[in-house]
């Protein structure tokens, strides 16, 4: 296997990762906006308000790369899953619509505006984790199979709670009163983590050895490690640790699937990383990435450093 196909397979999933992290926080702030008392939603919003664009740049640049790095992959999952797709695309679209009307309008236009955010926020947390799942466990490349199957569904689900728990978490580190939100969203967290494992194991690795079973238990008991974290109070910490979290359940599945970009459904259907494009192509990529990639890190903490106060 070519080093370049490997390092973009590995530079795709610390993409998505760093979407997970970065774009949970703001997402989550939306999935928790009904459940946030009233007098609080404006300085939840205004805590978001300055990174939700910057956060989605990691979404868009792991597709681009997706795109450009491994186009049979990128057009067999698109063409195969054109409907899921297309309703995330126009989610995400009313989602960046109503948070600028939430936080420069009034009254009843801003309460209808909230209520958006919530349900194009959650549906977009489902969509992006049902999309992924169906990608890394290969029920994409399964016939007669339905999108909306268990284990996308829970897959759906853990992405849910864990932007909410993402959300929460960034909250509290702002303001201490939301300790409750934050520490009852890393417990439900805990909780679809758990049971999206274990249905992934039994539905989909049941028979293919012990080492999934490791790799996909391990990032769940270190998210109940920074449950226990939270509840004393070391909030940074823990908003750390679940951070970690999610890198290590995606390279957990990466590894698992490796050399597969999609997972094969059977022995006649697979899309590995050689099905890449030319190795002129993969190497230019590769140098505007070891460029953009540390500037856009260095302009994510830049930016949360100058504006932790401000708000």
């Amino acid at each position: 296997m070519e080093i370049l196909q490997t390092t973009w397979f590995i530079l795709l999933i610390v993409l998505l990762s760093m979407f997970f992290i970065m774009g949970g926080f703001d997402f989550g702030v939306g999935i928790l906006m009904p459940f946030i008392k009233k007098q609080s939603r404006d300085f939840s919003l205004k805590q978001i308000f300055p990174y939700w664009d910057a956060n989605q740049v990691w979404l868009i640049t792991a597709v681009g790369a997706l795109f450009a790095a491994f186009p049979l992959a990128y057009s067999t999952i698109l063409s195969m899953l054109y409907l899921p797709v297309m309703i995330l695309l126009l989610s995400l679209v009313l989602r960046v619509i109503s948070i600028e009307f939430c936080i420069h309008a009034d009254g009843r236009i801003k309460s209808l505006f909230i209520n958006i955010l919530f349900l194009t926020s959650t549906l977009s947390a489902f969509l992006i984790g049902a999309i992924l799942a169906s990608i890394f466990t290969g029920s994409l490349l399964i016939e007669n199979i339905n999108f909306l199957n268990l284990i996308n569904i829970s897959a759906g689900i853990l992405t849910l709670c864990f932007f909410a728990n993402q959300g929460a978490g960034f909250l509290y580190l702002r303001r201490d009163n939301f300790f409750d939100y934050a520490y009852n969203c890393r417990r439900i967290c805990v909780f679809a983590c758990y049971c999206f494992v274990a249905i992934l194991l039994f539905c989909r690795f049941r028979g293919v050895g012990f080492l999934p079973f490791v790799l996909l238990l391990a990032p769940a008991f270190f998210l109940s490690f920074s449950t226990r974290i939270l509840r004393r109070e070391f909030k940074t910490i823990s908003f750390i640790l679940s951070s970690v979290f999610v890198l290590l359940m995606m390279f957990s599945l990466a590894y698992i699937s490796y050399p597969y970009i999609v997972f094969p459904a059977d022995a006649t259907t697979r899309i590995s990383v050689a099905d890449s494009s030319s190795q002129t192509t993969l190497f230019i990529m590769l140098i505007v990435a070891l460029v953009g990639v540390p500037l856009a890190l260095a302009y994510t903490a830049y930016a949360h450093f100058i504006l932790r106060k401000t708000h």
